[in-house]
């Protein structure tokens, strides 16, 4: 009766994690671009179960194409986005006991040619700008969030219609809507520094231009269906229009109307226009994110291509796991190491400076073929360094790590030493001084593999006096070099 009870409780969980993943995937997700940077708002089933189902992924223009990472998680999807050179606004849903105030986060992340690497402004959290404040008897829910010359703006819906506010020295303020605005739908973006303000009262869609003088006259386009969506492109502003038999409608706004760009199929799943780096792409979410880009010139749509997701910046879980079972392995080398004594006579230990570069020189034939012929780029022994490898970094790096070992104990085999090593005046021996066998040099490169794929667990090496190793000292090997003698030692000879 227990068992069946529990049983049933299990199966209850299994359902419910199950539904609760099928409407986070059933969720849109958003997309907003700028010159250099893309970013999206995915669900995240893999944190839903830590209250966090939502994700916000960047990809940019120096990372490898087709990959995005997550860099923050939400407890809720915020309600609107905008991107502009490499920061992007976001509004969050207001607290139940306050739906007058509409929070606000920012991002900034910055490409380190140093480091090979973007990385995130603030490390961590969001970067917080002041609330949004409405009226509390008719708060207000953001529709479009745009970035001007001049600061932020954004455009809200209430029971009563809609207004604006901007961000101007650090306050938001009202801005006057056009009079007489009837549509049944209002939707804000913007083109070279000025906002528009885009309405579709079911028979067109009407434009409006932000100027000094104020709104200008609202110019009218019929015929081109409901408006689906809409993107900056550069500095201009690109419309998504759904004209009927499954067709989509591309058309750039300019102050006389529409310019229209084309005609093409519209994609059978959830789908958004994105502009980025002066071009325009349709995205789709078919379970995993696709791409079609669009030459506005020749009207070609190109082929759907798949975004890949690579490991967030520092969240990836598996390596963390692999490096802490690595470090468990190399504490109990350590800690049932023996006391060492002293080198032969006429032996010394190979400094730690000289390993160092020994282990640069044995590298070389990896960096060649993992960089030259497989494309890795030269962050890849940072971001190792960090653990913040995608997938197929974590391949490469596999791959530079075997050759290095491989590469290496070829060498030990044969001579006692590697290339670097010799080069470095350093040879393997045990600390007689005597021959290691082939099953301590084996058993040393397999070690040592371990603690190069892991690099930060190299910090355990060159332990005194011998300075030795963890793969050393598991089999009693020390990379050692011909000792100069004293005139002591000449006088007790």
């Amino acid at each position: 009766m227990i068992r069946r009870h529990i049983n049933s409780g299990v199966w209850l969980i299994v359902l419910l994690a199950f539904l609760l993943s099928s409407q986070i995937h059933a969720a849109q997700f958003e997309v907003v671009g700028s010159d250099q940077h893309t970013w999206f708002l995915l669900p995240s089933p893999e944190t839903s179960a830590d209250s966090y189902p939502w994700s916000l992924a960047h990809h940019g223009l120096h990372e490898e194409a087709m990959t995005y990472r997550p860099v923050r998680r939400f407890g809720q999807k915020p309600t609107s986005q905008a991107a502009h050179d490499d920061t992007i606004w976001l509004t969050m849903p207001p607290r139940p006991d306050r739906p007058e105030t509409i929070p606000v986060r920012v991002l900034k992340i910055q490409w380190h040619s140093g480091l090979e690497r973007y990385l995130a402004d603030p490390r961590k959290g969001m970067g917080l700008l002041p609330d949004i404040q409405t009226d509390r008897a008719n708060p207000g829910s953001p529709v479009d969030l745009v970035v001007t010359p001049d600061g932020p703006a954004v455009l809200l819906s209430h029971d009563s219609g809609y207004s604006m506010q901007r961000l101007q020295k650090g306050q938001w303020k009202d801005v006057d809507l056009p009079k007489g605005i009837s549509e049944e739908s209002l939707r804000l973006g913007v083109a070279g520094g000025r906002l528009v303000l885009l309405g579709n009262n079911g028979k067109a869609l009407q434009i409006r231009w932000e100027s000094d003088e104020g709104w200008s006259p609202a110019f009218e386009d019929t015929g081109v269906g409901s408006l689906a969506g809409l993107s900056i492109a550069g500095d201009g502003l690109i419309v998504a229009t759904t004209p009927g038999s499954g067709k989509v409608a591309l058309a750039l706004v300019q102050p006389t109307g529409l310019a229209q760009l084309g005609t093409w199929d519209e994609p059978s799943a959830s789908w958004r226009v994105v502009g980025t780096r002066g071009q325009v792409a349709l995205v789709r979410d078919v379970g995993e994110l696709e791409v079609s880009s669009i030459n506005v010139m020749t009207g070609e749509q190109g082929p759907w291509e798949s975004f890949i997701a690579g490991s967030p910046m520092g969240m990836s879980p598996w390596p963390l796991i692999l490096a802490f079972g690595a470090s468990i392995v190399v504490l109990l080398i350590l800690l049932r190491g023996r006391s060492l004594g002293q080198l032969a006579q006429g032996l010394a230990p190979l400094a730690a400076l000289p390993r160092l570069m020994a282990l640069w020189i044995d590298a070389i034939p990896g960096l060649i073929v993992v960089m030259g012929i497989w494309g890795a780029r030269p962050g890849l022994l940072m971001d190792a360094f960090l653990l913040s490898l995608d997938a197929r970094g974590w391949g490469l790096y596999a791959i530079l790590v075997v050759m290095i070992c491989g590469w290496s104990l070829f060498w030990e085999l044969i001579f006692l030493t590697s290339i670097g090593k010799a080069l470095m005046g350093g040879h393997l021996c045990t600390l007689d001084g005597a021959r290691p066998r082939r099953t301590q040099l084996i058993l040393r490169t397999l070690i040592k593999g371990i603690l190069l794929l892991l690099p930060v667990l190299m910090i355990t090496a060159l332990r005194p006096p011998a300075l030795q190793s963890a793969a050393d000292q598991a089999t009693g090997v020390v990379v050692a070099r011909r000792a100069r003698l004293s005139s002591t030692d000449n006088e007790g000879d």
